[in-house]
């Protein structure tokens, strides 16, 4: 963004040159006139406007070449524009628009025809008027005496309207360009009559031109007046003349010794060069200021005669040759020295496990390595920190509960360097244990008691272990802030376990209290059994697939009689009894066995009596069901209640579900078209259904 006091000066420069317009110096100037133009009744050849290369040429003292806009079409003419010092495009019709580069070279643009190609907006907005007035825009401008407003712009006795052309108001036009003067019209307020762009300005595409640009939507010589004449000059001076201060940048000081440097920056436009020194911020007072005048864009001031180590304030001025001149802030900078850093204190924050912080201060501004290790006789690791008086060093990956030796070696920019003394400090302990391991679950089937166990990792000792415990299977169901048991042994006896499901973590702890974070879960599920067949389906993975393992019946405690699973492969049931004699599942005459329990899968539990059996696993993430063409009985939900409409069967080609009653009778949902029709029913954990599909697939039931 242009400086504030910069675009005040140069808009007022362009709209209001108290000093007079200055006059050129035979500099060399491209007049584009166009193809063709028109007379108000029809197309004649096109001529130069003897108005515009009166001002050009006696006026403004211009070296005008006029360039005809039917030779720009000429395949082999070559305008070489490069060598014009400004280019001025006339009104009409010029089909090689594109050979004329407005956006390299100084151009005043009286031609409206080609604002778009040209990218300073969407169009103009024609207005036709023998006595057009326009206003000065304030926002950016200081205004000066010698002109009044409200402009007059165009004004004939005629009453044949004379064109004037108005870039349309923003967003429609590039954003670069500044308002100079605008229709007095209230419904054209922001449109622009006359504008500006500096070089490096945003066109209409958000590309940037390379130079300066006046349009001047005021093409109607015949009708100016002796304001459009004026503007229309100063627009043609802002343009060749450098009438913008200077912009400093890039200050700084090279070669700097103990008792020289030299002071050097770069300006936009060609300037003098100034700088004044001393030993005061203010520079009032015992101050040198030495001057060159020649005119560059790279400046270079060398200073001598400087005292070692002492702090010099200086600023820079560069002056164009209009007298538009810039001045920097007061800045500073230090002769070197010869005398080595030393360190004035240093310290070891933030100390963990396996990290540390280590700040120093030191006494002038430096490049600083830390040198550090477990042998103090050899340390093997450094850390860098460049030009600071106050370096700090994070040191990472160290040994846990390790005894760490450091120093400082400094060296100024001068290169005189100093070692420090020894320093010391040991890392904390802050790593928690391994997770435990093969952590299991088993019924007591006298009491119903939950038996926890599990061994301990490998690695760091264990002090304590934590046993956090949710009736959900949900992670968020964990209060981890405040454990259920803390224990030191590798087992505990849950014996409240009244409700249906009841889920575990166990974490481990250290001695310096750091706890693991692990999100293993384990748990326990009731499935509240009718006497005589109950249609289930498990939802944990148990630790032990094995019917005998899931299943924990004994010679005293032997509710369930007969399992039986629907083999899809033959189409027929696979069934196990239990022999308490024999402690053991066996196959049911004239059908298969069965040696595991799957998750998810569906089984009919022939109960005794009616009782609460628990089983016992892993809570998984999800699980896979595996469906055949024609009926499956399977589990459709792990631990959450799907609500039957919010089902969508036709990812997986269902065509049916059957839900099974206490009685023994079908709840049958059958899905057609987009509708679920029959009975309705919600899919509930622990519960098996029968599932008739078209197609062979699987669903991944997510917990």
């Amino acid at each position: 963004m242009i400086k504030k006091y910069l675009g005040l000066i140069v808009v007022a420069i362009f709209l209001a040159l108290s000093a007079g317009i200055v006059l050129a110096a035979n500099e060399p100037v491209a007049y584009v006139v166009a193809a063709v133009t028109h007379n108000g009744t029809h197309l004649i050849n096109a001529t130069e406007d003897p108005i515009i290369v009166d001002i050009l040429t006696n006026d403004m003292g211009y070296n005008v070449t006029i360039v005809y806009g039917r030779d720009l079409s000429n395949f082999s003419y070559d305008a070489n524009f490069s060598q014009y010092d400004m280019i001025v495009v006339g009104n009409g019709s010029i089909p090689a628009w594109n050979k004329i580069p407005v956006h390299d070279i100084p151009t005043l643009i009286m031609n409206p025809a080609y604002v778009d190609e040209w990218k300073l907006g969407d169009g103009t907005v024609p207005i036709g008027s023998d006595y057009l007035l326009g206003e000065l825009v304030y926002d950016m401008t200081i205004l000066d005496d010698n002109l009044t407003e409200p402009l007059i712009l165009y004004y004939s006795s005629s009453t044949t309207a004379t064109w004037a052309y108005a870039l349309p108001k923003r967003p429609d036009r590039a954003v670069g360009i500044f308002n100079i003067i605008q229709p007095t019209q209230a419904s054209l307020s922001n449109t622009v009559l006359v504008g500006t762009m500096y070089a490096g300005g945003e066109l209409f595409d958000g590309s940037t031109t390379n130079d300066k640009i006046v349009y001047f939507g005021l093409p109607g010589t015949s009708t100016w007046t002796n304001d459009t004449e004026e503007v229309f000059r100063r627009g043609l001076d802002w343009l060749i003349n450098d009438y913008e201060t200077p912009v400093l940048s890039n200050i700084r000081v090279e070669d700097l010794t103990n008792h020289s440097g030299t002071v050097k920056w770069e300006t936009d436009w060609t300037t003098n060069s100034s700088i004044t020194y001393g030993e005061e911020i203010t520079l009032s007072s015992g101050t040198v200021t030495l001057n060159n005048a020649t005119r560059s864009n790279n400046h270079s001031m060398p200073l001598s005669d400087l005292k070692e180590l002492t702090m010099y304030y200086y600023k820079v001025t560069s002056c164009s040759e209009l007298g538009y001149c810039a001045e920097s802030g007061v800045l500073n900078f230090t002769t070197l020295d010869q005398t080595p850093p030393h360190l004035v204190n240093q310290s070891v924050t933030n100390l963990t496990n396996g990290s540390a912080i280590v700040s120093a201060n030191v006494s002038e501004i430096s490049n600083v390595t830390l040198h550090y290790g477990t042998n103090q006789s050899a340390l093997a690791n450094q850390m860098e920190a460049y030009l600071t008086s106050s370096p700090t060093f994070q040191l990472a990956s160290l040994i846990e509960n390790t005894h760490y030796f450091y120093r400082f070696e400094m060296c100024d920019i001068f290169n005189n360097c100093a070692n420090s003394t020894l320093f010391d400090f040991t890392t904390e302990d802050w790593t928690a244990p391994g997770a435990p391991v093969n952590l299991m679950l088993e019924v007591n089937n006298t009491d119903g008691s939950i038996n926890i166990s599990w061994e301990d990792p490998i690695g760091e000792e264990v002090a304590y272990y934590n046993i956090y415990m949710s009736d959900s299977a949900d992670i968020n169901g964990f209060n981890f802030s405040s454990p259920n048991i803390t224990t030191s042994l590798n087992s505990y006896i849950d014996y409240d376990t009244a409700d249906k499901e009841k889920y575990y973590i166990v974490r481990s702890e250290d001695a310096a209290g750091n706890e693991e974070n692990n999100t293993f879960i384990v748990g326990k599920y009731d499935f509240s059994l009718l006497q005589g067949k109950n249609l289930i389906s498990i939802p944990l993975v148990p630790f032990d697939p094995n019917v005998s393992a899931v299943m924990h019946q004994d010679a005293s405690y032997n509710p369930i009689s007969e399992i039986r699973r629907f083999n899809t492969t033959t189409q027929e049931f696979d069934a196990v009894a239990f022999n308490a004699g024999t402690e053991m599942w066996e196959a049911v005459s004239g059908l298969a066995g069965m040696e595991n329990i799957i998750t998810l899968e569906g089984y009919f539990l022939t109960s005794t009596s009616a009782i609460d059996f628990t089983v016992v696993g892993i809570v998984p993430d999800n699980a896979t069901v595996e469906l055949k063409t024609g009926m499956n009985l399977v589990g459709l939900t792990l631990f959450d209640q799907v609500v039957l409409s919010g089902f969508d069967p036709t990812i997986y080609n269902i065509r049916e579900i059957s839900d099974r009653n206490v009685d023994g009778s079908y709840n049958v949902a059958t899905y057609y078209a987009t509708n679920w029709y029959g009975d309705y029913f919600d899919l509930d954990s622990g519960e098996g259904y029968w599932v008739k599909v078209d197609s062979d697939n699987s669903i991944v039931v997510v917990a």
